[in-house]
């Protein structure tokens, strides 16, 4: 369940964005651009998340991007903790079909 809070920021960032203060295309690019950032980053420096060549890590940013403003939208419709929990476990278990394989 959502708590209050949350529901607060939400209102204010529709709020902000339907004033014109707020560009949420822009930020989403901006939180695109980190995320790619981060996967490469991530791939290239450490056994973590191993290199994976060919894989379209911005595809990949996408999709999580995606797959996390919905699991916002029902949040914020008060869909339940575990249902949202359910929701991220499918997506991390994408993860290997997202990826390319050397």
């Amino acid at each position: 369940m959502v708590s209050e809070g949350e529901y607060i920021d939400i209102i204010i960032v529709k709020l902000l964005n339907n004033a014109g203060f707020y560009d949420s295309r822009q930020l989403r690019r901006d939180k695109e651009a980190i995320l790619v950032s981060r996967f490469e980053e991530t791939s290239s420096n450490t056994t973590q998340l191993p290199e994976i060549e060919g894989t379209d890590w911005k595809a990949v940013a996408r999709f999580y991007m995606t797959v996390q403003q919905g699991m916002s939208i029902q949040a914020s419709d008060g869909v339940e903790y575990n249902d949202l929990l359910s929701i991220a476990d499918s997506a991390m278990a994408a993860w290997d079909d997202l990826v390319k394989r050397s």
